[in-house]
C-alpha cells in the first residue's frame, strides 16, 4: 500500500487532499491464510477539505471523501467464487457564524451514498445488490444567555432512499427476483437548556421530537444530564430516551415498523490529574419496539412486527497512567455486560451472538528516547461469544472459547521527518473463534497479521513534535 496527502494554505483559507491505496495481493502471496483468494482485498480512498475563514467570527468548510473496496475468494467444497464490491461517497458543507450579540449560528448539509454488490452470495449464479442514499440538513443556533444559562435549539431532516435486490436463476426453472425499496424521511426539532446554578454543578435538560414518514409516528425524547465537579473529580448522571428506525433491510420488508426505542441510565465518575486518568461508569439500557420475526396467523407464515424487547446492563472501567514509572505508559480497560434481546431472528429472550460478557484490554508503551523508539504491547481478552448448539435445549445456549490476542508494536523515529512503525498481532499463535454456525467454528482468514509502515513528511515541518516523545 501507499498513500500521501498535504495541505496548501493561503490567505484566509486552506485546501487539504489525501489519497491512499492498499492491495493485499503481495501479502497474500507471501503469507497466505485459510481464505483462498482469487483477488485479495483492495481499497482505494481519497478525500479533500476546503476551509475558508474570512474573519474570526465566520468559518465555511467543504469536505468530500470516496472509497472503493473489492475482493473475491472461493467458498465451500463447490469452490463458489464470492465476489464483493463496495463504493462509499460522502460530501458535507458547513457554515458557522458568531454575531456581535453573542448568538452562534450553524448550518450544514451532508450527502452520503453507499452501494454493495455481491456475486455468488450463497449459491452459484445468485446476486445481491444493496444501495442507500441519505441527505441530511441541519440548522442550529445557541447562545450563553447569562453566566449561568445557555440555550441551544435547532431543526434537522434526514431524507433517505434504500433499495436491495436478490436475484437467482435456477436451471430449467423460474428464477427468483426479490426487490425492495423505501424512501423514509425523518424530521426533527430539538431544544437544550444548560444551567450552572453553582460553579461546581452543571445540569442540561434537552428534548427532541421526531416525525417519521413511513409509519407516520411522532417520537418524543427527553434527556437529562448532571455533572458535579469536585476538584479533579467529576461525578455524572444521565437519563434519557433515544429512538431510531429499524435496520433498513427489515424496514424495506415491512415499512410500518415502529421506531425502536431505548431508555438509558448512566452513573459515572472520573479523575484526571498529575498524569493519570481514571473513569468508571454504570449503565442500564431498556429496549422496546424492536423489529421481530414472528409466526403469522395464516399458514404459520413469518411476519415482521415491532414486538421485540430487551435490555443491556453493566459497567465500564478505564485507567491511564503516564507517571507510575519513567518512560512507561499503561492503559487498562474492562467492560462487564449482560445483554438480552428478543428481536429480529431471535424468537426468545436471549444473548445475541455479538454480545460478550467480559472484555478487557491492557496496553503498555515504553519509550527509549536515546534511540528514538517506542515499544508497545497490547493484550486483548473477551469471554466466548454465544452460539446455538442444537444438542442443547434453548436458544443461543453455548459459548465458544474465550478470545485472547497478544500484539506487539514498534515505532522508530530515525529523523524528525520519518516515522517507521511495525506491528504483529496474536504473537502467541492462539486460534481464536468468533462464533459457530452449524457447529463449525468461524475463524479469521489469518491467525496473525503483520504490518510495516513508513511515513515521511516532505514539508518544512517535522513529522512529530519531539517534546511529546
Amino acid at each position: 500500500g501507499f498513500g500521501g496527502g498535504g495541505t496548501r494554505a493561503f490567505d484566509k483559507g486552506s485546501l487539504s487532499v489525501n489519497l491512499d491505496y492498499q492491495d493485499l495481493c503481495v501479502y497474500d502471496h507471501i503469507y497466505s491464510g485459510r481464505t483462498d483468494f482469487e483477488d485479495p482485498y483492495r481499497m482505494m480512498t481519497g478525500s479533500a477539505q476546503f476551509r475558508y475563514h474570512p474573519d474570526d467570527a465566520t468559518l465555511f468548510k467543504i469536505y468530500g471523501g470516496y472509497d472503493h473496496t473489492d475482493f473475491s475468494n472461493y467458498e465451500g467444497a463447490e469452490r463458489r467464487l464470492f465476489d464483493l464490491n463496495e463504493n462509499n461517497f460522502y460530501l458535507n458543507t458547513t457554515f458557522r457564524k458568531r454575531t456581535s450579540g453573542g448568538w452562534n449560528w450553524f448550518a450544514g448539509v451532508a450527502f452520503s451514498f453507499f452501494e454493495q454488490k455481491i456475486g455468488n452470495v450463497s449459491l452459484s449464479t445468485d446476486h445481491w445488490m444493496e444501495q442507500q442514499q441519505e441527505l441530511h440538513a441541519k440548522a442550529k443556533v445557541f447562545k450563553r444567555i447569562s453566566p449561568v444559562f445557555r440555550l441551544d435549539m435547532g431543526v434537522e431532516s434526514f431524507i433517505r432512499r434504500y433499495e436491495n435486490r436478490y436475484q437467482y436463476q435456477m436451471k430449467e426453472a423460474e428464477g427468483i427476483d426479490s426487490h425492495h425499496e423505501i424512501n423514509p424521511t425523518i424530521s426533527a426539532g430539538f431544544l437544550s437548556a444548560t444551567y450552572y446554578p453553582v460553579e461546581q454543578l452543571k445540569a442540561e435538560l434537552s428534548v427532541r421530537t421526531e416525525y417519521t414518514s413511513l409509519n407516520e409516528k411522532v417520537n418524543f425524547s427527553p434527556r437529562l444530564a448532571v455533572n458535579y465537579y469536585l476538584g479533579d473529580v467529576v461525578l455524572s448522571a444521565t437519563a434519557g430516551r433515544y429512538t431510531q428506525l429499524p435496520v433498513s433491510r427489515l424496514l424495506a420488508q415491512e415499512n410500518k415498523l415502529k421506531s425502536e426505542s431505548c431508555i438509558q441510565y448512566n452513573l459515572g465518575a472520573q479523575y484526571e490529574g498529575d498524569g493519570r486518568f481514571y473513569k468508571a461508569e454504570l449503565y442500564y439500557k431498556k429496549y422496546d419496539r424492536l423489529a421481530l420475526v414472528e409466526k403469522g396467523t395464516v399458514d404459520a407464515a413469518e411476519v415482521l412486527t415491532s414486538g421485540g424487547y430487551g435490555y443491556s446492563k453493566g459497567f465500564d472501567l478505564f485507567f491511564n497512567d503516564r507517571v507510575l514509572l519513567k518512560n512507561l505508559e499503561y492503559q487498562l480497560s474492562y467492560t462487564y455486560n449482560i445483554a438480552k434481546r428478543k428481536f429480529q431472528e431471535y424468537t426468545e429472550l436471549t444473548t445475541p451472538q455479538y454480545a460478550t460478557q467480559h472484555n478487557a484490554s491492557l496496553v503498555l508503551k515504553y519509550s527509549i528516547p536515546r534511540i528514538g523508539t517506542i515499544v508497545g504491547l497490547t493484550n486483548r481478552f473477551s469471554s466466548g461469544r454465544p452460539y446455538h448448539n442444537p444438542d442443547l435445549p434453548g436458544l443461543m445456549n453455548d459459548h465458544v472459547k474465550p478470545y485472547n490476542s497478544l500484539d506487539l508494536g514498534l515505532t522508530f523515529l530515525p529523523s524528525k521527518k520519518v516515522i517507521i512503525h511495525a506491528s504483529a498481532t496474536n504473537i502467541l499463535c492462539r486460534k481464536n473463534e468468533f462464533g459457530r454456525v452449524n457447529n463449525k467454528a468461524i475463524l479469521a482468514s489469518n491467525d496473525h497479521f503483520f504490518y510495516i509502515g513508513v511515513f515521511i513528511t516532505l514539508g518544512k515541518k517535522a513529522a512529530y513534535d519531539v517534546s511529546n516523545f
